[in-house]
């Protein structure tokens, strides 16, 4: 499926390079963003997106790179957030292999992520630490539905902007990804009713849902904020590799992104997190 939410929050980025920065920015963009229908699928949308621009550096709510944080339990090695993903809607009338079946509504998921510090020292000049969040999934409809819980397990490296980056702030997240069994059906399922010679039954189970490598990177120059991303999916013996929906086991997805910061508080912060 496709993080539209996750994707986009590369626009909602801490670029300073000083030891302090405004409480907050706020400013206006756009992204350019191209991903598959869903993950695993081999047909891809395109979008060119306005996005919101606002960064703000508070003690417990922090709004930056990592998006929307609120930050529930802060320890010298460890951290405990709220943590939140989406997915755009589907349109099954546009996507060959969901053809006849009913549209995937957009998702919200809520829930937690316990963040470790790896080490004192950097590896290879990065921060490390381990991301461990989980999440429940609603649809996002008149009538909102639970359809199940995701977890994952990312090894997180975060180089700062420096003058060998050209200013640059990059990150990469890697590891794999879990999901019960409401969940990949709602995505991989196929009901008897909408079966078909080429498409046969299928149901969903909980079990591993693939690995996910993520790089990102921002810059600011003056008032304008730059940033890109590429995720790559791999699928190889997730839990719904026998799905007639699944028809490719490694997807891309890519974007970029401008801003302008139109405004930011007079009160400085540390910007150090």
């Amino acid at each position: 499926m496709k993080r539209l939410i996750l994707t986009l929050s590369i626009a909602v980025t801490n670029a300073s390079l000083a030891a302090e920065a405004p409480l907050w920015e706020a400013g206006l963009g756009v992204a350019a963003i191209d991903l598959p229908d869903y993950r695993g699928s081999d047909e891809r949308s395109r979008y060119l997106l306005p996005i919101p621009y606002f960064v703000y550096r508070g003690d417990r709510l922090k709004v930056d790179r990592n998006a929307i944080r609120g930050v529930l339990i802060d320890q010298p090695t460890w951290q405990i957030e709220l943590s939140g993903n989406g997915t755009p809607p589907v349109n099954s009338k546009h996507n060959h292999a969901r053809a006849g079946m009913p549209d995937l509504n957009p998702l919200a998921e809520l829930g937690m992520v316990t963040k470790l510090r790896l080490s004192d020292t950097n590896w290879l000049g990065a921060t490390p630490s381990l991301h461990l969040p989980i999440r429940a999934a609603y649809t996002l409809q008149r009538q909102p539905r639970y359809i199940g819980m995701t977890a994952g397990l990312r090894l997180n490296l975060d180089w700062p902007a420096q003058a060998s980056t050209a200013g640059w702030n990059t990150a990469l997240q890697f590891g794999p990804g879990y999901s019960s069994r409401a969940y990949q059906d709602y995505f991989y399922g196929v009901a008897p009713a909408h079966a078909t010679s080429e498409r046969p039954a299928y149901q969903g189970r909980s079990g591993y849902d693939g690995v996910q490598l993520t790089w990102s990177a921002s810059k600011r120059v003056g008032q304008v904020w730059l940033g890109a991303f590429v995720r790559t999916d791999h699928l190889q013996g997730a839990a719904f590799d026998d799905s007639p929906l699944l028809k490719q086991r490694h997807t891309v997805s890519a974007g970029l992104g401008v801003a302008w910061v139109l405004g930011q508080s007079r009160q400085m912060v540390d910007a150090a997190d």
